[in-house]
């Protein structure tokens, strides 16, 4: 790659049933339910042809790949920086502080090793282990 030029990895994977989820998390599991079907909407002689669909997503938070907000974890019932663990900060729908929102895009340089490449293939078998000598 020429100097100067920049390649982008979203290292995000696919969410599926299939993905890893962490045990703790596994009751929860991972649902994509289409609640929307586009026969539903299918008015042409009001609305026009155009329709639209659309699902719902149902998993714990720990599935797939995922970065953890600061609001995650708490010592003595008090956030990063001091901010305590109270009605205003936790709600019945999620938290008012330290969310994953609040984290910047994560852009840095790195270091990309292609495993699969080196072994000739496009991907690695499920559970293949990643070795020193690999790397």
């Amino acid at each position: 790659m020429p100097h100067g030029e920049r390649r982008i990895f979203d290292l995000e994977q696919p969410r599926t049933d299939k993905m890893p989820i962490h045990p703790a998390h596994r009751q929860a599991g991972y649902s994509y339910l289409l609640h929307r079907h586009h026969q539903d909407e299918y008015l042409p002689d009001e609305a026009g042809p155009r329709t639209g669909a659309a699902g719902v997503i149902i998993c714990g938070e720990h599935t797939g790949t995922h970065i953890d907000a600061l609001c995650h974890q708490a010592d003595a019932l008090t956030l990063y920086g001091g901010v305590p663990v109270d009605r205003n900060v936790q709600t019945p729908r999620g938290f008012t502080r330290h969310g994953v929102e609040e984290i910047p895009p994560i852009v840095t340089p790195g270091v990309l090793l292609n495993v699969a490449a080196r072994e000739g293939t496009d991907s690695l078998e499920p559970g293949h282990v990643v070795t020193a000598s690999d790397l």
